[in-house]
């Protein structure tokens, strides 16, 4: 048995072949996103590349802290929204996620119209839980906060599927009455 990680792109990580991101991922973040607290800090998917994502985002009045730096959950918040999105948009069709843990490391401040990015790269991606590395960078290319993500991966269920399995689990109980 091979315990070794697979590639994605010429990282090993466990993503291949279908997993990498087509021409349309900025569109699809743009969209998914847009009447959400992400489109409310305006963050974009600004680049692409077999083995990672990068997002920006323009630090504004309403991410900041009551000292005027970005607020402390802001990176963790932005890690694990696009570590997420990286884990579903391969699989987007037929499968379901969600956050399991984010630990985040702030290294150094970040201020009020700074434009900080994201890159986003997998450490470990194969069966049902994903690892990433989310690393925000200032505009001086110093790193300002290092998160690691673990995602949930999951086959999405049908309506019907859920309908099924919330009656027969109801029914096969004895202590239900």
């Amino acid at each position: 048995m091979n315990r070794g990680r697979t590639t994605f792109g010429n990282r090993k990580s466990g993503l291949q072949g279908d997993d990498v991101f087509d021409e349309n991922v900025v569109t699809d973040f743009s969209t998914r996103y847009a009447g959400t607290m992400v489109g409310l800090l305006s963050v974009e998917l600004v680049g692409t590349q077999a083995d990672s994502l990068t997002a920006a985002m323009i630090i504004r009045p309403i991410a900041l802290n009551s000292q005027g730096f970005l607020h402390g959950g802001i990176s963790p918040f932005v890690a694990e929204t696009l570590a997420s999105f990286a884990s579903l948009y391969p699989r987007r069709e037929t499968h379901q996620v969600a956050g399991v843990s984010v630990f985040s490391n702030h290294l150094q401040p970040s201020r009020l119209g700074e434009r900080i990015e994201f890159l986003v790269r997998p450490h470990r991606c194969r069966g049902r839980l994903h690892v990433w590395s989310v690393e925000m960078i200032g505009p001086d290319g110093v790193t300002r906060s290092v998160s690691q993500v673990t995602v949930a991966v999951d086959i999405k269920r049908s309506e019907d599927q859920k309908v099924d399995e919330k009656s027969s689990s109801l029914g096969t109980d004895s202590r239900v009455s």
